[in-house]
């Protein structure tokens, strides 16, 4: 069994992430694999990177990372870096472009992250049965969405 180089953490990067890995011990994808696998995966809201024999990768302090590849020698299924991060190893040795993609919806379900888009937008409101008119969002709040009205009363602006 081959041990592939599990990448470092890198500050503020993304908490799953999937490597499409033609590296030392993978054969190359070819083009229109290489796309459809691209094209899909970021379709759906998956950050991904194709990695190239001698090219390095950076992945979260913590999260999941999935390395996808038509690997020549047999990989775990799953692996702990010295970071925080899980490392899933699929082949895709005659797999399809859909397949791949199916089996990374999967890994980021056993997960229980969110699927992309799944986030719930935020907007600014102010209780005011509850709001002492303290100010104190004014300085507490890091992008400028409070104001005082011409009353001395707290707003969003």
């Amino acid at each position: 069994m081959m041990s592939l180089p599990l990448p470092t953490a890198a500050p503020g990067s993304v908490a799953f992430r999937v490597v499409l890995f033609e590296g030392k011990g993978a054969e190359p994808l070819d083009a229109p694999m290489r796309n459809a696998l691209v094209g899909g995966l970021l379709t759906k809201g998956i950050p991904v990177s194709v990695v190239k024999a001698g090219a390095n990768v950076s992945v979260a302090a913590s999260g999941t990372l999935v390395v996808l590849g038509r690997f020549t020698e047999n990989q775990p299924e799953r692996a702990e870096s010295d970071s925080e991060v899980t490392v899933h190893f699929r082949s895709m040795r005659d797999t399809s472009a859909a397949d791949a993609i199916a089996s990374v919806e999967s890994i980021r379900a056993e997960t229980n992250l969110p699927k992309a888009g799944a986030w719930k937008p935020w907007f600014p409101v102010i209780d005011y049965d509850r709001c002492t008119n303290c100010m104190q969002c004014l300085s507490f709040c890091l992008f400028d969405v409070y104001g005082v009205d011409d009353d001395k009363k707290i707003q969003v602006k």
